[in-house]
């Protein structure tokens, strides 16, 4: 699942990472020993490619793409430790836009390593390279993005009382063309934990982080270094009623110190998620909150991000799943590219409607039909568009 979302937020030019996340501890239950390789058609019929607006462009901007690909799955026990990777290579074909025409690489990979009886390591790392999404570029080109993200986490957890957490991560976001738009983003976490069965856990964290990117300026020609430092201080409340109701509060306060000439950020950032399981075959969540990341690849030194989620996820029948959901996020850009000066994004508002359908033919044969309807209204109606894509995959496991 964390590969498809990668997936889904990458092409979107939307990831939102609250500078505050909750660092929750990863459980290792028995899991089976597999390696599964297989192949997979992946096809997308998306009406506005290039993400125009009726100001932008007045024709045919539909397009359709074919991506057959190599999947990969393997999960190996070692007594209490495990390793893991998953991901997929594929090849993208488009029918009206063939200079998008590229590779589509997204793995992830990593390990849970367990040391005397409660102490618990958990390094990964992520690749992901694919043609960015056309909807922040400001201009229509072909442009290769390459994220690198490598992360740790460590924990002592206890059944009750009080135990530390610490975790750190790099992101590296590198493009083929739109080289200034280069960054690093570096993030280091330590929260106390105050766990009570009857209760839930608290936690009380610290974040900091720091955002490098290369920021060419309007009247210079070579790359100035564009750093914004990132605190926040806050605290996270989280509980579990009986088996079928999830819920988790974070509130924090959030410093951000960006470069001379960009408009900085203190005040609030939060977090509200609750997960329902109506019936044993159906299940609801809901998500809200306020977040400060400069994680993606949208030309600007970091972004605030206010987003709401609904989501409903069903099991039809032993073969066949089913899910929607309804989002609405509000962006507001800080530190744009120059491409932006004379057409500032500014804010902009986006909501996204989606539904899935999955049918297992056989044990290793898997059909998934998904479709999105996605709509940006921003304070600059140049970049408003709308947009519906329906993908189609078929899958097979040897």
């Amino acid at each position: 699942m964390a590969k498809k979302a990668v997936i889904e937020m990458t092409r979107a030019s939307l990831i939102t990472c609250c500078a505050g996340a909750s660092l929750m501890t990863v459980s290792v239950h028995a899991q089976e020993n597999r390696v599964s390789v297989g192949a997979r058609v992946v096809t997308v019929y998306d009406s506005n490619q290039l993400r125009f607006g009726d100001q932008r462009v007045d024709g045919p901007k539909d397009n359709t793409s074919i991506a057959p690909g190599a999947t990969i799955d393997i999960n190996r026990n070692f007594a209490r430790q495990r390793v893991y990777l998953q991901g997929a290579a594929e090849y993208v074909f488009n029918s009206r836009y063939r200079f998008l025409n590229r590779e589509s690489l997204n793995f992830t990979g990593g390990a849970q390593l367990r040391f005397g009886p409660r102490c618990q390591i958990n390094p990964s790392a992520a690749l992901f390279r694919a043609q960015s999404d056309l909807e922040d570029l400001g201009v229509v080109t072909s442009n290769v993005v390459t994220i690198q993200d490598y992360s740790i986490s460590a924990s002592c957890s206890r059944p009750a009382g009080f135990f530390p957490v610490v975790s750190g991560s790099i992101q590296r976001t590198d493009n083929a063309r739109r080289t200034e738009r280069n960054q690093t983003s570096k993030e280091g976490r330590l929260g106390i934990v105050w766990r009570r069965p009857s209760l839930g856990e608290a936690e009380l964290f610290a974040q900091v982080v720091e955002i490098r990117r290369n920021r060419l300026l309007a009247a210079q020609t070579d790359f100035v270094r564009d750093t914004t430092n990132v605190k926040t201080l806050g605290l996270r409340l989280a509980r579990s009623v009986g088996t079928r109701i999830a819920t988790e509060v974070q509130a924090a306060y959030t410093h951000a110190d960006p470069a001379p000439g960009i408009r900085g950020y203190s005040g609030a950032t939060y977090r509200g998620q609750v997960t329902y399981d109506i019936a044993p075959r159906l299940g609801i969540s809901a998500n809200l909150g306020r977040a400060l990341s400069g994680r993606g690849n949208l030309g600007t030194s970091y972004y605030v991000s206010d987003s709401a989620e609904l989501k409903i996820r069903a099991k039809l029948s032993a073969k066949t799943s089913a899910g929607a959901g309804i989002e609405a996020a509000k962006i507001q850009f800080r530190g744009e590219d120059p491409i932006f000066t004379a057409n500032r994004r500014g804010t902009d508002y986006r909501y996204t409607v989606s539904g899935n359908v999955s049918y297992d033919l056989a044990r290793t044969i898997g059909l998934n039909l998904a479709s999105r309807y996605r709509h940006r209204d921003a304070n600059n109606g140049i970049f408003d568009y709308s947009s519906f894509a329906t993908t189609v995959t078929a899958s097979i496991k040897f």
